[in-house]
């Protein structure tokens, strides 16, 4: 078996050196491709994508798929890999919830079936050579749920036509298989590594479910353990799509918000005073009392300014995890990953027990994405990240690539890696 993963593509955005592409012109290949196809090699069973495959938070869903399928194409005509696996991120978590649509509810209505909620979907690649099935399965989706093209249920769907011209023949193009949002790749000496995107280590898009849990407590019904994976998904959905599909579907609102992002990351703020100014006026002119009991008003001045000037504090101290190596050594996140951690315990539980019996080992080895800054065996920092338990978990991170800010146009990205993946030979890794 081979293998190759690499994450954080981001199609659609223009920083993006993939792919290029300008108004009114057909997407090509961008600069960096020739790095990606050396960096990949040819001949693989399967390119696994871990997530900002497109970047739904930028481009509307035009320009996104259109500049994804010129680099597909190419990966198809050069033999790069002959299945893709794609575990969506943060920027394209509105694929993940069209996916979900389009096989839980849209097909089985389709097959006068009862739709059902499927929040997370595991993958497994296993090259075990005692393995009752190697090579990648969806362990959820039962055997005989398939599509016309013998693929899972969760392979088949529209991306496949991504890497098809018109007049191909059918399933002559690339075959997706989609997951979400952990793949587990069982090597053929046993190891077990957990490949995730990695967004749910950061603050934001962990926040709905922290929140949630500390306001509701008990109320909220977990399961045994839990919160396990699919509940953590759940939890944390509104805030994952509101930062994905939610800004770059938006129309004229769109560009604004994009401007708000980039001011937060930059940590330089100039839109966002003047927007706390407006907004705290709007909400002190609703906020109307007797004028027998003026204190009331004075109490909601102070309160809305204090609320603003913590905002803004807020903001001017956030550490955003983009081109930060050292992302997963922090110690808010290092508790993040030890809480994900036991979501994935629980998951693997149930991907063990029947009726799936995967018998899979305990995680050894993490491989995400979503920093934009590769993190390989050997390199500096290193690769490892001390959880709060005080154990040791070696973690390798896939970079991405996009150019850096200033960059020439036309330049190469600083920060991708490729990790290649053989059987008999082990692992390695290439950073562009």
């Amino acid at each position: 078996m081979k293998l190759v993963v690499t994450s954080d593509l981001h199609f659609g955005d223009p920083a993006c050196a993939l792919v290029r592409s300008a108004p009114g012109a057909e997407a090509q290949v961008g600069p960096a491709y020739g790095r990606f196809l050396e960096a990949a090699g040819t001949g693989n069973d399967y390119l696994v994508l871990l997530g900002d495959v497109f970047d739904f938070s930028i481009a509307d869903y035009a320009d996104a798929y259109a500049a994804a399928r010129a680099f597909f194409l190419r990966v198809r005509d050069d033999g790069i890999a002959r299945e893709v696996i794609y575990v969506p991120g943060n920027h394209d978590f509105g694929f993940w919830h069209v996916t979900m649509h389009e096989a839980n509810v849209i097909n089985r209505v389709r097959r006068f079936r009862r739709p059902r909620s499927r929040w997370a979907v595991p993958g497994v690649v296993d090259d075990r050579r005692n393995a009752e099935r190697r090579g990648f399965r969806l362990p959820y989706v039962t055997p005989h749920a398939r599509d016309e093209a013998g693929a899972p249920r969760y392979g088949g769907l529209f991306l496949d036509h991504l890497s098809m011209r018109p007049g191909d023949a059918a399933g002559s193009g690339l075959r997706f298989n989609v997951a979400y949002p952990n793949v587990y790749l069982v090597t053929d000496r046993g190891e077990c590594i957990l490949l995730t995107h990695g967004h749910y280590f950061e603050g934001y898009f962990a926040a709905a479910g922290e929140v949630s849990r500390a306001i509701a407590g008990a109320d909220l019904a977990f399961a045994a353990g839990g919160p396990d994976i699919d509940e953590l998904v759940g939890l944390n959905f509104p805030l994952n799509e509101l930062a994905s599909s939610g800004i770059g579907q938006a129309g004229p609102l769109t560009p604004v918000l994009r401007a708000v992002q980039k001011e937060i990351n930059a940590g330089a703020l100039d839109r966002v005073p003047r927007y706390l100014d407006r907004a705290v006026e709007a909400l002190d002119g609703l906020l109307v009392f007797p004028w027998t009991k003026p204190y009331l008003e004075w109490i909601t001045d102070a309160g809305l300014q204090k609320v603003r000037a913590l905002v803004l504090e807020r903001l001017g101290v956030r550490t955003p995890p983009r081109f930060d190596g050292g992302f997963a050594a922090r110690p808010e996140v290092s508790a993040r990953i030890e809480g994900y951690l036991g979501a994935v315990a629980l998951e693997l539980a149930k991907l063990n027990g029947e009726p799936h019996g995967c018998g899979l080992p305990a995680v050894e080895r993490l491989i995400f994405g979503h920093t934009h800054e590769a993190v390989v065996p050997g390199g500096d920092p290193p690769p490892a990240v001390k959880l709060p338990s005080g154990v040791s978990l070696p973690a390798w991170n896939t970079g991405g690539w996009l150019l850096r800010p200033g960059a020439e146009p036309g330049s190469i990205p600083v920060g991708a890696a490729v990790f290649r993946y053989e059987t008999g030979a082990g692992f390695s890794s290439v950073v562009v």
